[in-house]
């Protein structure tokens, strides 16, 4: 029970502030976790479908992570709903974000193409598909003239 009395001498007289700078930290730092994780979820067409499910999802658990370590004393802390309130609206505001961000961004597929890195959009997907068909009439024809 030692632990408990430091616990409590450490934390008596702090108030747990709605506005202050652990509170910014917290949603600032669950923020970019859902940034980076919807970041790296785009690389993999499989998840592209969650991606934005899955990066706040992800946002949740490091904040709710955080609580929990708190709770649990692996780190100096003591838990707060506030704590996960804040890291809960930094989830929120930075998915928010990306859903206002994709609907900017252009409605185009892309097309990777391993062999040489390069992404296409669907007009130079059509430009190469034009070019194919004429290499194809190209090859036709001559087989025509030289049976």
């Amino acid at each position: 029970m030692q632990i408990n009395r430091i616990r409590v001498a450490a934390h008596e007289g702090m108030p747990d502030d709605w506005i202050a700078l652990d509170k910014l930290e917290h949603f600032f730092s669950c923020a970019i976790i859902v940034i980076a994780s919807y970041g790296l979820i785009c690389r993999w067409p499989s998840l592209h479908p969650h991606r934005l499910v899955l990066s706040f999802c992800i946002g949740i658990i490091a904040g709710t992570a955080k609580e929990l370590g708190d709770e649990l004393q692996l780190w100096p802390g003591e838990p707060s709903w506030r704590d996960f309130a804040a890291d809960l609206l930094g989830c929120i505001t930075a998915s928010a974000a990306l859903v206002f961000w994709e609907q900017r961004s252009p409605k185009e597929q892309r097309y990777i193409d391993l062999e040489l890195g390069v992404v296409y959009g669907n007009p130079i997907k059509r430009q190469w598909r034009k070019a194919l068909n004429t290499a194809k009439d190209a090859f036709a024809k001559a087989k025509e003239v030289f049976p």
